[in-house]
């Protein structure tokens, strides 16, 4: 992973607490955002399963 100076690292950290932010505060719904509130130790699959339970390559699903 490529090493970003310091001052781009503090940018970067605060623009994603910006986007989290607007994103709640919008109310727009959000599946994965219930799933994480409702259990404190839900993890994100980054890897969704076709109906066969492999695993689909994201690229693949966004492209289609």
């Amino acid at each position: 992973m490529q090493k970003f100076p310091e001052h781009k690292q503090t940018r970067i950290i605060v623009t994603c607490m910006a986007l989290h932010n607007f994103i709640r505060e919008s109310g727009i719904a959000d599946r994965e955002f219930a799933m994480s509130d409702a259990d404190a130790n839900y993890l994100p699959m980054l890897f969704p399963l076709n109906p066969n339970g492999q695993k689909m390559n994201l690229l693949l699903k966004i492209a289609t």
